[in-house]
């Protein structure tokens, strides 16, 4: 493992918090993801989807603003097979401003699914969750966790809200490839399979 290049998690470890995952480029390589795809920016609207009618795309709302977790993400829900829309906050005040939005229009339509991750610049995935479960137009969307936090207080704290899911960010890329499967279980769960 001295391909000499790591992309970690975070810039530290916070206090009741997994330590940063060191991605071995060698090792994503070859699982078929290139470095150049890890580290280069999503489209303009933070944005990407993967093949499939639009239709039949689950809407996935990300609040992370870590590149290489989002990335993972992606690459997690396409190798569970999902066919998805993904959009992305890449901090607390982006994905505060979607909730606000969502307030004030309740034609739009809304996700199939919202992902927090809770050390949030800007905003903790806390305060957007409550912000969440407050609009109407949004309390039936399941909500899952996505965090390095491993505190009883935060998961506590996100089941009073009502989070759907509450996933400990792996520290085992494979690990990590599994929430895909974990998210299209959630989905199906909560009454929304498009597959």
């Amino acid at each position: 493992m001295d391909s000499g290049c790591y992309l970690n998690r975070s810039n530290g470890v916070k206090k009741g918090t997994r330590p940063p995952l060191a991605i071995d480029w060698n090792v994503l390589s070859s699982k078929g993801i290139e470095q150049q795809q890890l580290v280069s920016k999503q489209n303009g609207t933070g944005g990407c989807s993967n093949l499939g009618p639009a239709a039949e795309r689950y809407r996935i709302y990300l609040a992370e603003d870590n590149p290489a977790d989002v990335y993972l993400i992606r690459h997690a829900l396409t190798s569970a097979g999902l066919a998805f829309e993904l959009t992305v906050f890449e901090d607390g005040a982006e994905a505060m401003r979607f909730v606000q939005a969502e307030a004030g229009d309740a034609g739009r339509p809304s996700p199939d699914l919202i992902v927090l991750d809770l050390n949030l610049p800007k905003r903790t995935g806390t305060d957007i969750l409550a912000a969440i479960r407050e609009q109407p137009h949004l309390t039936n969307v399941p909500v899952a966790i996505l965090t390095s936090s491993a505190s009883p207080a935060d998961r506590a704290q996100t089941l009073r809200l009502k989070a759907d899911r509450y996933f400990l960010k792996p520290l085992d890329l494979d690990d990590f490839l599994k929430i895909g499967a974990n998210i299209r279980e959630l989905l199906r769960a909560a009454g929304r399979p498009k597959d």
